[in-house]
């Protein structure tokens, strides 16, 4: 409700001048026409005066223009003021300085008054000087000047609130203090609206902020009041009633009256402490709950401190706070830490991509979490294993991150150390492997060698000598040695493919062209069709990605249906930072049973028959992608063709 109000603020205020401005024009017009009814709405009360009307009707004009936001309706308001100040403080002066002015009867002649006929009361006078005082100050930017503007109203409220009551309990005119005895009821009723309305601009200063503030003291003001109010009210006017239908005397109706306002305040406010104790209560609870779960989260950040490095920053990434791990690792003091970015330790090591996708991931409301390699201040390296978390308000949006780090130095060190091992092993047993391969192709090179030329002798020698059943074994020996002589060859090829590979960057569409160049005359007599998409130009090892092509079309043209012409379709895409190649044919096809075997060393699906070759194709591709850090993979149907794929990530020297 209170909420309401603050937001509604400028509706209330548009509500209550309308209704201001519509009564004093009632009475301007009762004034005119001479309709008494809208003039005294009390029998034999007092009448709202002309002047009264008109002053309302600046007033309520002057409030409601106050509200808004150009210059012109300021400066309007502020006139609208300087004018109920004026007519206000001159009234006033006539009863202080006891002189009689054309003002009173300057509109209207007024013959229904018996007492300063046409002048507004005392008290009226008044509260138009204050309020037409408050209109004008009220759009100052002083504190001090807007805090006494609330106070000024308050004394307008009070004041227009006492005689309402007096009609409330129906005093008469004669028993009404001078100051107020001819203030008519509706007179009263705008004066405590206006007054309200006003102090509305600034709710949050004086006795209005006191009432709407959203805490439990203002909570308690705005039970109370209504409450206090309308029993006073209430049990004084039954006094009053009572003592005059003389049924008890007024010293017994005091008693009795102040026993029942004694009793029911009680009782009322027994009632609203019993709400306050259960609030109290819960409070208490909540308080231990958040004491326990604050000492909980301090041996959870006392843990965090001792075991990690501890980072706050805000969401454009500025450091806002770290822990004393931070600054021992970083060799950084914390005044140097706080306000900057985490670029005062960025040790280059990780490129641009690698902070894109962090900050890519975090800005995403997700967790990042990864190894970073960092410099302190005194140069020297060290590596974190960090996990970023990224904080949300109530609407959505991340207001800060919070970084925890554990240093892994020694780990990736170790990792390292390790590795080097690996690989100088590894290239060790590459190279005894290499030489055993270069001695076993060699020393069976020769045995062959000689095989074959005595063959060669025997036919060319004693060919007469040997019936069909001998040339034929002679003919299969012969076959048989170069069969070897190639698996040799071929062997020896496989174990030094890549050994003399350079990374350099080259167009695969040239790489490709200068593949399909030495497949020309294949190509030629099988009438193929090669359809060539857009390729990228990457760091590859280029001789070993030559032959990868070269193999590849190959076999497309090899294994082709009889009764179709080769259909081949090279294409490149990318995903994320590495490049797909896709090879397609429209060929014999593979079996899925056979997916894994075809990229093994030597394994034929077809006899020599059908389809010449070693199986040594295939095995080169995959060892050639596997030498860039890439994957080869087919897919195929029988007698539906089949598309060999591979990934080349893109390399850099």
């Amino acid at each position: 409700m209170i909420n309401l109000v603050k937001k509604s603020r400028a509706k209330i205020v548009l509500v209550i001048s309308g209704f201001a401005m519509l009564t004093s024009i009632l009475v301007i017009i009762g004034w005119l026409f001479d309709i008494k009814s809208v003039l005294n709405v009390v029998a034999g009360g007092a009448t709202m005066k002309f002047n009264t009307a008109l002053c309302f009707f600046f007033s309520a004009l002057g409030i409601a223009l106050s509200f808004g936001k150009k210059a012109t309706l300021k400066y309007a308001s502020i006139i609208l003021g300087f004018l109920v100040l004026i007519i206000g403080s001159f009234s006033l002066a006539e009863y202080l300085f006891h002189f009689q002015s054309l003002l009173d009867n300057f509109f209207v002649t007024d013959l229904l008054s018996s007492a300063y006929p046409g002048r507004m009361s005392a008290g009226t006078a008044f509260c138009f000087a204050m309020l037409g005082l408050s209109l004008i100050a009220i759009h100052t930017e002083q504190l001090v000047v807007l805090k006494t503007v609330q106070h000024v109203l308050t004394l307008v409220v009070i004041i227009a609130f006492v005689s309402l009551i007096t009609f409330i309990l129906e005093i008469p005119t004669v028993n009404k203090v001078f100051f107020i005895n001819t203030m008519a009821l509706h007179t009263s009723l705008l004066f405590m609206l206006l007054a309200i309305s006003l102090s509305l601009k600034n709710i949050h200063l004086g006795f209005t902020a006191l009432i709407f503030e959203d805490y439990d003291g203002s909570r308690l003001i705005r039970k109370l009041i209504p409450f206090i109010v309308s029993l006073s009210i209430g049990l004084t006017y039954i006094l009053l009633t009572v003592v005059n239908n003389q049924t008890i005397n007024y010293d017994f109706g005091l008693v009795i009256s102040t026993v029942a306002f004694v009793l029911i305040s009680i009782i009322y406010i027994s009632i609203i402490g019993i709400n306050l104790n259960k609030k109290d209560i819960r409070w208490r609870e909540l308080q231990k709950s958040l004491r326990d779960t604050n000492q909980e989260l301090e041996y959870y950040k006392q843990a965090l401190d001792k075991s990690s490095i501890v980072a706050f920053t805000d969401a454009k990434g500025i450091i806002t706070d770290v822990n004393q791990k931070f600054c021992d690792i970083s060799k950084y003091d914390k005044t140097e830490i706080i306000g900057k970015t985490h670029k005062l330790i960025n040790s280059d090591f990780h490129d641009r991509a690698f902070f894109k996708n962090l900050w890519e991931t975090i800005k995403k409301g997700e967790v990042w979490m990864g190894d970073v390699k960092n410099k302190a201040k005194d140069g020297s390296y060290y590596w974190v294993h960090t996990s970023i978390v990224p904080f949300k308000n109530d609407t959505g949006e991340i207001y800060r991150y919070l970084a925890i780090r554990q240093d892994v130095t020694k780990r990736k060190e170790a990792e390292e150390m390790l590795a080097s091992q690996y690989v100088k092993k590894l290239e060790q047993k590459n190279a005894e492997l290499e030489q055993f391969a270069y001695i076993a192709s060699h020393d069976l090179q020769e045995p062959l060698r000689s095989v074959t030329n005595f063959v060669n002798i025997l036919v060319e020698d004693y060919h007469d000598k040997f019936d069909e059943d001998g040339a034929k074994y002679l003919r299969i020996i012969s076959d048989a040695t170069e069969r070897m002589r190639n698996l040799i060859k071929f062997l020896l090829d496989y174990s030094r493919l890549g050994r003399e590979r350079k990374l350099s960057l080259v167009d695969c569409s040239k790489i490709l062209q200068e593949a399909i160049a030495d497949l020309n005359e294949s190509i030629n007599i099988a009438e193929a069709d090669i359809e060539i998409g857009n390729l990228p130009t990457l760091y590859v090892f280029e001789t070993e990605m030559r032959q990868l092509f070269q193999n590849l079309i190959s076999n497309a043209i090899k294994f082709q249906r009889k009764d179709c012409k080769p259909q081949i379709k090279i294409s490149a895409q990318k995903l994320n930072d590495t490049w797909m190649f896709s090879v397609q044919d429209n060929g014999i096809g593979i079996a899925p049973t056979h997916f894994n075997r075809i990229f093994q060393i030597f394994q034929r699906l077809h006899t020599s028959r059908e389809y010449q070759g070693y199986g040594i194709g295939l095995p080169n591709c995959k060892k050639i992608v596997e030498l860039h850090g890439g994957e080869i993979w087919v897919e195929s149907e029988v007698d539906k063709g089949s598309t060999f794929n591979f990934t080349i990530p893109k390399l850099e020297l």
